[in-house]
């Protein structure tokens, strides 16, 4: 595990933003107050017998989903599925941690860090309502409008227009406990300063909230939804995880397919009026990265 956080982010550029951003968005007791796999201290305290006790609790038969794919019949599947694991023992259901809903940030918290980057950099985040509602599928469409692709208002403002970043990007961070988070970033080009950077998002944000989104913007939003959700269940592999993902999180693996119904149904004044109450400029927390010296 220690050598997978070196891996994946203490040792890559930009590696600590995740767990920077959710020290930023959630407080440092709730269950997203940080990153899963922890921090080097937590793994060091970590016992053999704390991972045994660990696996125990949680890796039980009635604590998991199985989803069976492809070209297989059905009653054929079944029989195999439980002639190999029917004979695992089950056992108490392990207990989730409470993460009632929370109001949007306030206050505009702020840290800077550091680091070996290519670039100074400037993130800002949104606490936002928890998937599986029509507030964070709006919220999704509308920061995708923001940031996703060269279409998006970043690319053509920041890179395009006045080239003051070398990349940008906007995206949500869909989370089932209570909130999911929101966040957007540009990478600054030499002489640019990440807070100038800073302030023409916000003002990007201030004109997506004020007018909402225009109608052939929400419209590529949804045909990059749908081209990303067709694609993802097209191959045997994924449409697996993303059956297991529903079944698991929102305890009904059908729900996939009705996303698409779902998110066409999304208009211009859902969008707009999410945004307003959840991601308004001042309701945002920022990050600062710098290059080191």
């Amino acid at each position: 595990m220690k050598e997978e956080k070196r891996q994946r982010y203490d040792n890559v550029p930009y590696g600590d933003v995740m767990e920077l951003l959710n020290e930023l968005t959630f407080p440092p007791d709730h269950p997203y107050g940080h990153t899963t796999i922890g921090s080097m201290e937590d793994l060091d305290a970590a016992t053999l017998e704390d991972v045994h006790a660990f696996f125990r609790r949680h890796y039980l038969p009635n604590n998991a989903v199985l989803s069976i794919v492809g070209d297989v019949d059905s009653d054929d599947a079944f029989q195999r599925a439980n002639a190999y694991f029917g004979q695992l023992a089950g056992g108490a259901q392990p207990t989730k941690p409470e993460a009632g809903p929370l109001d949007p940030l306030s206050d505009n918290p702020r840290i800077a860090t550091s680091g070996k980057v290519p670039a100074d950099a400037v993130y800002l985040t949104w606490r936002i309502p928890a998937r599986g509602g029509r507030d964070f599928d709006a919220l999704d469409l509308g920061f995708s409008i923001l940031g996703h692709g060269q279409t998006s208002r970043l690319h053509k403002q920041l890179i395009r227009r006045t080239e003051h970043a070398e990349s940008t990007g906007a995206s949500t961070m869909g989370l089932i406990g209570g909130n999911s988070f929101g966040f957007g970033y540009a990478r600054a080009r030499d002489g640019v300063g990440p807070e100038q950077l800073e302030d023409e998002i916000v003002e990007l944000i201030d004109q997506l909230l004020t007018d909402g989104p225009a109608e052939d913007e929400l419209r590529r939003a949804k045909a990059q939804f749908e081209r990303h959700w067709l694609h993802e269940l097209a191959r045997v592999d994924s449409r697996a995880d993303v059956l297991g993902e529903y079944a698991t999180l929102h305890g009904d693996p059908t729900l996939i397919n009705s996303r698409i119904a779902e998110i066409t149904a999304i208009d211009r004044d859902d969008v707009q009026t999410a945004m307003q109450k959840w991601c308004r400029p001042d309701q945002r927390a920022t990050l600062i990265y710098r290059q080191e010296g």
